[in-house]
């Protein structure tokens, strides 16, 4: 895993192509253990609809968790946060530098 993020195991936009109404499908990855952990991933797919967002986002705020929306790439939002930093921590790199 040299420099590279781990890939989602799933990809919202290449399921959203398969359905006939991609505007309507979003991802949700609730970490575990979800009963405990209050961070709920939004992934916006690139066909996701204003109002599919909003109504995700209105979701996670009724089951008592903390909605962060993000787009489709490699990884989930946290790891690409924690992945610099362990790097820098390790002295593999002399700046952070995170994009989500």
């Amino acid at each position: 895993m040299r420099g590279r993020l781990p890939p989602l195991a799933l990809d919202v936009d290449a399921i959203a192509a398969a359905t006939s109404r991609p505007q309507d499908f979003i991802g949700l990855h609730f970490f575990s253990p979800a009963h405990v952990m209050r961070l709920l991933e939004i992934v916006r797919g690139s066909q996701t609809d204003v109002l599919v967002l909003a109504t995700a986002v209105t979701l996670a705020r009724e089951v008592d968790k903390i909605g962060v929306t993000v787009g489709v790439c490699d990884g989930f939002c946290a790891n690409r946060m924690l992945y610099p930093i362990v790097r820098w921590k390790k002295g593999r790199c002399r700046r952070i530098s995170i994009v989500c």
